[in-house]
């Protein structure tokens, strides 16, 4: 990566790669239906310990970006599927990664929604790498810069095939990251008591047991 071997890559060195250099977004959006929009997007934030200014105000830089500026205090379900995915998308974006990972992001949802998915993915990958795995090839031919088709584990096509290059890449020091201590606290005890129900009837069970 970026020159670097990863053959001597710890556990907590690939923790703090993907926290730092990669965005995730998923065919089924996975946001949290309890936290607010301006909560979903930030999390990733929250676990490398930024404090709460500056999430908040990368949370509305990215909203502005997916263009749902004026959606920071709703909740997921008050939302349609494409804008949930414009959410998931925002969320993978907030961290400014060098490399986004999307695994049908459009599967869950219509066709003009897929359109505008596709449209802001592309605009996205004019500054950063988009890999996005997709059964449409359809999507694939419009979309993409590179096709690569992979059966049974094999890849059986390559439009566009690396060549081998002599250039050099800086080596970079791996920066570590981490969910400061009390953000931890104060996520748990939030999660506890939206859940409190559930968590009072788990206690009594395990009293008893």
């Amino acid at each position: 990566v970026n020159g670097e071997s990863t053959k001597g890559f710890r556990s907590a060195d690939w923790d703090n790669y993907r926290n730092r250099h990669v965005g995730f977004i998923f065919q089924s959006y996975n946001l949290v239906s309890t936290y607010s929009l301006e909560k979903n997007i930030t999390l990733p934030l929250s676990m490398r310990g930024v404090d709460g200014k500056t999430r908040l105000a990368k949370a509305k830089e990215v909203l502005k970006e997916v263009g749902l500026e004026e959606d920071l205090k709703k909740k997921p379900s008050e939302l349609s599927g494409g804008q949930q995915q414009r959410i998931a998308i925002a969320r993978a974006l907030v961290g400014n990664p060098s490399l986004l990972l999307c695994d049908e992001p459009t599967g869950a949802l219509d066709s003009k929604s897929s359109e505008q998915c596709m449209n802001l993915l592309k605009e996205l990958s004019q500054d950063r790498l988009v890999i996005l795995v997709t059964h449409n090839q359809m999507l694939a031919e419009r979309y993409s810069d590179r096709i690569i088709r992979i059966e049974d584990g094999e890849i059986v096509f390559d439009s566009a095939p690396l060549r081998s290059s002599n250039e050099q890449t800086e080596k970079k020091e791996k920066e570590k990251v981490r969910m400061g201590f009390f953000s931890a606290i104060a996520t748990g005890a939030k999660n506890i008591f939206l859940k409190k129900g559930r968590n009072i009837v788990t206690s009594i069970a395990c009293s008893i047991g």
